[in-house]
């Protein structure tokens, strides 16, 4: 498909899919940036163009992606210039894919980091790709999307989660923290309540500081955190039920409005985790990232029955793939013995 600026108005909404869907305010703007020359889309276009043109007034702004997501994809997509150059999308092939992987390899990126870059070029081609059952806003500048090669991430999960001794250590180092500065409770018992929250939930570090006093709710019986899709690193509603000594932390910090954060910090992230890193070294880890608010998840994973329904992944493969350890499989198995 392809949109000139000099064609009339009429051409250009035949051409625009799902029309007949849209309204007259919507039709209106798009013409408009058809006309404007902004929005004239066409297989020579590169994969950057069309993520600046189409793919953020349409997809990230619309629906309120996260900042941070939208920064991560143009990351993605500086790397991509940097390594094709300004190749357009009609002529993205396996071998464009296979290149940019490779390239990243040699730059030294970890397999993880690697394949969120693949996973947010994904998004932005399969938006100019072609419509399917499951993809019907597609632009079709692409009659196929090629598919990226698997990129293989093993995740050292034993050496990254601390062990029951160091999460009880956090907490008592958290009496050297000097933020955040509130008037209704010191550092020290903010980080403390901090760490036992997420030892009693599993929560991410996301979800603890995104959590407002009106996101407790009861549902049926019992008490529950109900973290709503815009907060939640999935996009999807969460529920984290409330036990009897998480009701005994909250109890213990400041009381505030309904749309006050329960963990307020109204400070830098950069003092954040120069806080964070002062409590691990008072703490005397056997390594840093073994301290962070994701190594606490990591630990409850491991400790915990049902780790997919309390963690909330949507997935049993999710939960094992990042949180299940081949080596506790291998201790598991040698003590196994038949006699």
């Amino acid at each position: 498909m392809s949109i000139h600026r000099n064609m009339k108005v009429t051409e250009i909404m035949k051409r625009i899919p799902g029309s007949e869907k849209m309204t007259l305010a919507e039709l209106l703007e798009i013409v408009r940036r058809y006309e404007s020359g902004g929005g004239g889309m066409s297989d020579g276009m590169t994969l950057t163009a069309f993520y600046e043109k189409v793919y953020l007034p349409e997809v990230s702004r619309p629906k309120g992606v996260k900042r941070l997501t939208m920064h991560e994809r143009e990351v993605s997509l500086r790397y991509w210039e940097e390594i094709t150059g300004r190749i357009a999308i009609g002529d993205v092939t396996k071998q464009t894919l296979c290149l940019y992987v490779e390239k990243l390899r040699e730059k030294k990126l970890r397999p993880a980091t690697i394949r969120k870059h693949c996973c947010a070029l994904r998004a932005v081609l399969d938006y100019a790709g072609p419509k399917t059952e499951t993809h019907r806003d597609a632009k079709e500048l692409i009659p196929m999307v090629p598919a990226f090669p698997a990129v293989r991430v093993l995740y050292e999960v034993t050496a990254r989660t601390p062990s029951r001794e160091e999460t009880q250590a956090l907490i008592r180092a958290a009496k050297v923290a000097e933020f955040p500065k509130l008037p209704d409770i010191t550092a020290p018992k903010w980080w403390e309540c901090a760490y036992k929250m997420l030892l009693l939930t599993g929560m991410r570090k996301g979800d603890l500081l995104g959590l407002k006093w009106k996101h407790i709710q009861k549902i049926d019986t019992f008490w529950a955190f109900v973290i709503p899709p815009e907060v939640e690193k999935t996009g999807v509603e969460k529920v984290i039920p409330i036990s009897t000594e998480a009701q005994e932390v909250l109890n213990e910090m400041p009381r505030g409005r309904n749309d006050d954060f329960i963990f307020q910090f109204p400070h830098s992230t950069t003092t954040f985790h120069k806080t964070r890193k002062q409590i691990i070294r008072q703490a005397r880890l056997v390594r840093e990232d073994r301290g962070t608010f994701h190594a606490i998840r990591r630990f409850v994973a491991t400790v915990v029955q049902d780790a997919q329904l309390v963690l909330g992944h949507t997935t049993a493969a999710v939960t094992r793939m990042h949180y299940q350890s081949m080596r506790r499989a291998a201790e598991a198995l040698e003590a196994l013995t038949v006699k």
